[in-house]
């Protein structure tokens, strides 16, 4: 709403001047509905994202998991300023890490090939450093060969704001990129994210029950390899 006032100045000797100012006001709500979608880049929906609501003063966060289609909703929340919407996932490491990944992320850091898009080089950046090194494919070796059981400077997954536009996709971080979302002061919000599984570079990670998993190939036959003995 638009509100129109006028001020008026006037000197000891009635001298007056005035001028006219405008100004936009907006009533906040008292509760807002949160709700949006997370989905990887190749729009794969990904479930069991932890999304919640920080930065408010009224206690325990309100919180709810991203369902099989990527979908979470956090209903009549009781809004106040500066409260933001927080995803996050940190569990099952070593899902979608290959040593084609390997292959890639070397590939990448010797400037054969280097990855098609700003959230694959994010989930290279294994240890979290704000860029790709060979320091990046140690770690991600040891993951594989199971010498580590976590990311010790990362997490399994991370999160941007599926509007934020990459100023330079070569390189996302080159600028900081939003990896929450904050409420505007409107009743209805959306916030979509793209999730970033750390390591998987082509995108064979699981993210929902929903894809088609491994086949099972235990009912097939044994089947024997002949080799020439050697001395190890």
């Amino acid at each position: 709403q638009a509100i129109i006032v006028e001020f008026i100045a006037t000197d000891g000797c009635g001298n007056s001047a005035s001028v006219i100012g405008i100004f936009n006001t907006k009533v906040q709500p008292t509760t807002v509905n949160v709700s949006g979608q997370v989905q990887r880049e190749d729009t794969e929906a990904v479930a069991d994202v932890q999304v919640e609501i920080q930065g408010g003063t009224s206690g325990l966060p309100d919180m709810d998991y991203t369902n099989t289609g990527g979908g979470y909703g956090l209903p009549e929340l009781e809004y106040e300023d500066n409260l933001m919407v927080v995803p996050g996932k940190n569990n099952d490491v070593l899902n979608g890490l290959s040593t084609y990944d390997l292959v890639l992320l070397q590939r990448h850091v010797l400037m054969i090939e280097s990855l098609d898009s700003p959230y694959k080089v994010i989930a290279g950046d294994v240890n979290n450093s704000g860029h790709i090194s060979t320091i990046d494919i140690l770690l991600l070796r040891r993951l594989i060969l199971l010498l580590d059981e976590e990311f010790t400077q990362n997490t399994s997954w991370r999160f941007v704001d599926a509007d934020f536009v990459f100023p330079n996709p070569l390189n996302p971080f080159e600028t900081t990129f939003p990896e929450v979302f904050m409420l505007s002061g409107v009743e209805e919000e959306e916030a979509n994210f793209i999730g970033v599984k750390i390591g998987d570079l082509d995108l064979s990670a699981i993210v929902n029950n929903l894809m088609p998993q491994a086949a099972d190939r235990s009912d097939l036959p044994d089947l024997t390899f002949e080799v020439k003995e050697e001395v190890l």
